[in-house]
């Protein structure tokens, strides 16, 4: 499910003289980037013609799962990198006098660095084993399949309708990064799209 817009945007990104040497964007450019991107993720998101209702608990439940999230995986990088804060200041005061980077020091630290993935891929699947669960029970059956039918679609994967289900969720709820203020941008839109048809059919009497 990568969008074929966002690459286009990145590559531009890329082209724009001076990005990527002291990181001068003006607010306005990034602003049109992040548009791009969003239209992108819509190619996904629409398809599923979510109500305002639907956004409306769907939203929560992405908010509740990034924080849980964001505090594991900040809870897994920081003690244990707290727990050797004097070895590493320690080491540093040598290494910068010219001693060579101790073995074992190189050792932990990679240690740890293994440690840190392994939690934070234990964290990524327990999170969306539960968003997934969440939205799928505010979803539609109809939704549901249409969920499914845009996940199988690159036909580079095998798996069970539940397993694309999830990658969906994942790559449309959980990995990008803007899904919050788009999906309150959707609902707001089709919070005024439904009160529009109210007054028109209310004037059509």
């Amino acid at each position: 499910m990568l969008q074929r817009l966002a690459i286009a945007a990145a590559l531009l990104l890329i082209a724009i003289p001076g990005h990527g040497q002291n990181g001068d964007q003006p607010a306005e450019v990034t602003a049109l980037f992040d548009d791009i991107s969003d239209i992108d993720h819509l190619r996904v998101l629409n398809p599923l013609e979510l109500t305002a209702a639907q956004i409306g608990k769907i939203l929560p439940a992405i908010q509740k799962s990034q924080k849980a999230y964001t505090a594991a995986v900040q809870d897994a990088a920081v003690a244990p990198i707290k727990a050797i804060a004097s070895e590493i200041r320690s080491t540093r005061a040598r290494v910068v006098a010219g001693a060579t980077i101790p073995r074992d020091f190189d050792d932990k630290v990679k240690k740890l660095q293994s440690e840190f993935v392994a939690r934070r891929s234990t964290e990524e699947n327990t999170t969306l084993r539960k968003l997934s669960a969440e939205i799928r029970a505010i979803l539609t059956p109809e939704q549901i399949a249409a969920a499914v039918k845009i996940a199988r679609k690159d036909g580079s994967r095998e798996g069970t309708d539940a397993q694309f289900f999830n990658y969906y969720v994942m790559s449309t709820f959980i990995v990008y990064p803007r899904i919050v203020p788009l999906l309150q941008d959707v609902q707001k839109a089709k919070g005024v799209a439904a009160a529009t048809g109210s007054v028109q059919r209310l004037a059509g009497r």
